[in-house]
């Protein structure tokens, strides 16, 4: 009877030859027992069958030795994804029973379905026989999808699209048609937005686009920074409102120097809040919120009379203006007349007194809150020589 061994052993067999119940004969040879060969090696598992293009991805898989120990232990292995494949062993001898590690490295150079071939090579102790067993699987191959975001004039946008359904701006696929779309408008602050222009690789101006994804791809959204302006006249109802592309030129709104309001009274134009004058082309770099400014004129105005109905012919000084006629604005004045308007010889007309109770000095101080109308009255004089030479009276 014989004996399962796992070394190599020797042993004698002995053959008898019996007769009527006798030994006639026997023979004994010494005999050489070797164990059962390696293997096969058998495919436990693998770690991942999902690999990344253009990462060197590497797979664990577990064999486990079925036969006696497996001796000069190597794998090798060829994959369709990849012309960059090797592998290499955790051990070069495998006990019986024991498991093997292989890790197979690739850098898969194409996205898709692919296969991957993997041999274990080994020795027996015993004789100079070599064994290989071969092990394929399947793998998948994913292809990356990334969305950059920049602005036209070159700076970064900050937002996330949205790829096959998930909002994120890098994805993993597999090959084939998906669905791409990011914002159609970003704000970012408070008169600061940028509005969707267009895609890189040709993919036109849509924010939402397909695209058949075969490799891996890489894709800018780009778009076009806008401010808002608002510049407004109240007093004309001009205005300029909306928003106007970064670099962009705008001509502010005519305004008249002048507008009446009646009664004597005006506005006139200063500038416009931001600092602009009246008319002036502006750049567009940030948002612009202006408002026309304008102050309140008042018409002060000197008249001259006699206090007998006639006319007098003279000028006044109007907060320091020589001029019977000014415009200004609410606010304490000094208005001073000539205190005697020469005619002619022997002619003259000698301040008397104003009009609306300014009293009778020919300067006065005036609280300008209408527009006003005063009347300086004078008295006409003559000049009198009535003379005596005899008597001298």
């Amino acid at each position: 009877m014989f004996k399962l061994y796992h070394d190599v052993v020797t042993d004698v067999i002995t053959i008898s030859v019996y007769g009527d119940g006798y030994l006639d004969s026997s023979y004994s040879m010494q005999v050489l027992i070797t164990p059962s060969r390696p293997g096969p090696f058998k495919l436990i598992s693998v770690n991942t069958t999902t690999l990344y293009e253009g990462q060197e991805d590497v797979i664990e898989a577990i064999l486990q030795n079925t036969g006696y120990t497996a001796d000069d232990v190597s794998a090798s292995a060829y994959s369709t994804i990849s012309s960059d494949t090797y592998a290499t062993v955790s051990s070069s001898t495998v006990s019986e029973g024991n498991y093997l590690y292989v890790y197979i490295y690739v850098t898969p150079n194409t996205a898709g379905s692919g296969v991957i071939k993997l041999s274990v090579t080994y020795t027996w102790p015993y004789t100079t026989n070599t064994y290989t067993d071969t092990f394929q699987f399947n793998v998948n191959v994913l292809a990356n999808v990334a969305v950059n975001f920049a602005s036209t004039n070159g700076g970064q946008v900050s937002t996330v699209a949205t790829i096959n359904g998930q909002q994120t701006n890098n994805l993993w696929v597999m090959p084939g048609t998906y669905t791409i779309s990011v914002p159609s408008i970003v704000t970012v602050s408070n008169g600061v937005r940028y509005v969707f222009s267009h895609w890189s690789n040709g993919y036109g101006s849509s924010p939402t686009i397909s695209v058949n994804v075969e490799n891996s791809m890489e894709l800018t959204a780009y778009y076009t920074e806008q401010y808002y302006v608002s510049i407004v006249d109240q007093v004309t109802g001009k205005s300029i409102i909306g928003w106007f592309n970064g670099g962009s030129t705008l001509t502010l709104p005519t305004l008249p120097q002048y507008v009446s309001t009646g009664n004597g009274s005006r506005l006139v134009f200063q500038e416009w809040s931001c600092g602009y004058p009246v008319s002036a082309t502006i750049t567009v770099n940030s948002p612009i919120n202006c408002t026309a400014e304008w102050i309140k004129q008042y018409n002060v105005a000197v008249n001259f009379a006699s206090t007998n109905g006639g006319q007098v012919s003279t000028v006044a000084t109007i907060n320091g203006q020589q001029t019977n006629n000014l415009w200004v604005m609410p606010g304490t004045y000094t208005i001073s007349v000539p205190s005697i308007v020469t005619v002619s010889n022997g002619v003259r007309y000698v301040f008397s007194h104003w009009s609306n109770g300014y009293g009778s000095s020919p300067t006065i101080s005036v609280n300008v809150e209408n527009s006003m109308e005063l009347t300086a009255y004078y008295t006409e004089q003559y000049y009198v020589s009535i003379v005596d030479q005899v008597t001298g009276k």
